[in-house]
């Protein structure tokens, strides 16, 4: 793996003035409520540069191919060049379609990433997968390619609402149950963690990213069997995401996926039931924030679990959690729906 410049720390952003002077024209995708809340950050951030913005109002609904088209229109009115560069200032949205769009801008430019929420710090920001959504499927199109830097500054977690800062745990709590270490130091930090303690935040966002690029290290692309321990809970989670009738964001999808995972691990006797409730402690603490959630109400998605990135020939690969880390099953769409409707029956039983 390409080595990336990773500056974590409060004022983070303003260490991007060691790279800016070698770029003539800037072009900065932003979140356009970043706009609003850091107006004065980002004026320094860009100060001395000669940019132009392009704004996203709604990231995940324009993480597509049409936003493509505009952002290329943009950039080739500003005469950008592919020896200048682009910034991703936003959540995990924003990083993604400013990724991918930089992988293909006149075969590739520079981009630098400045994640603005948990779930971007501590997972897609980092590891160099692009995306965009494609008719109402997340994540049919994309592609690998890593960014020059990535400037992480855990100040601007303070401005969260509660489902995006607990979605952003649904990640860290993904890194949890694959690291033990970490799943311990997280339980006995938890309490300060939820408080959004900015000293404890920081340790929680350097911790997250060592274990995520542990396994992108020597698996970029996704084709080795080590890096498919970070799709644990995302085969539930990306079917339910933003559905109807609850439209739960990315993070606390993967929350619900994580306790499917657990389910399955411990029905199919890969975890013993002490491990399982151990692990399952975390999860309910987490999945508070989600209140009458109802698993059931999503039984009319499960046939489109087959357009998940992870199905190989006719079978549907899941991450499960053994006593010793990740384990890579199959299951048949049959067994998978059979889980499913059991689990559904179990899933409000979370005391």
């Amino acid at each position: 793996m390409d080595k990336v410049d990773v500056i974590i720390g409060k004022n983070s952003w303003l260490k991007f003035e060691n790279y800016k002077k070698k770029y003539h024209k800037i072009l900065v995708v932003v979140d356009s409520k970043i706009t609003n809340l850091y107006p004065q950050y980002l004026g320094t951030l860009l100060e001395g540069t000669n940019y132009v913005k392009f704004l996203i109002t709604e990231p995940e609904k324009e993480k597509n191919l049409s936003t493509i088209e505009e952002l290329t229109i943009k950039a080739l009115g500003f005469n950008l060049t592919r020896y200048d560069c682009l910034l991703a200032i936003g959540g995990g949205a924003i990083g993604d379609l400013a990724a991918f769009f930089s992988s293909i801008y006149k075969r590739g430019i520079d981009f630098y990433n400045f994640p603005t929420t948990l779930i971007a710090q501590v997972d897609s920001a980092i590891g160099g997968k692009t995306a965009l959504n494609f008719q109402g499927y997340k994540n049919q199109l994309g592609s690998f390619y890593l960014p020059r830097g990535i400037f992480v500054d855990p100040q601007v977690l303070k401005s969260l609402e509660d489902d995006d800062f607990y979605g952003g745990l649904g990640e860290v709590a993904k890194y949890a149950l694959l690291e033990k270490e970490f799943y311990d130091w997280l339980i006995k930090n938890l309490d300060l963690v939820l408080e959004k303690d900015l000293v404890i935040l920081e340790k929680v966002i350097e911790k997250s990213i060592k274990i995520k690029e542990k396994y992108v290290k020597g698996d970029i692309k996704d084709t080795k069997g080590q890096r498919i321990a970070l799709n644990l809970g995302h085969t539930l989670g990306h079917l339910i995401e933003n559905q109807h009738p609850d439209y739960l964001n990315h993070g606390l999808s993967v929350l619900v996926g994580l306790d499917f995972a657990l389910y399955l691990s411990y029905k199919l006797q890969i975890l013993n039931k002490s491990s399982y409730l151990q692990k399952k402690f975390l999860i309910n603490k987490l999945l508070k924030v989600v209140g009458e959630f109802n698993i059931t109400n999503y039984h009319y998605l499960l046939n489109k679990v087959v357009t998940d990135k992870k199905v190989k020939g006719e079978n549907l690969q899941f991450v499960a959690i053994g006593e010793k880390g990740f384990k890579v099953i199959t299951l048949d769409y049959q067994q998978f729906e059979n889980l499913i409707l059991e689990y559904s029956g179990d899933f409000n039983d979370r005391n």
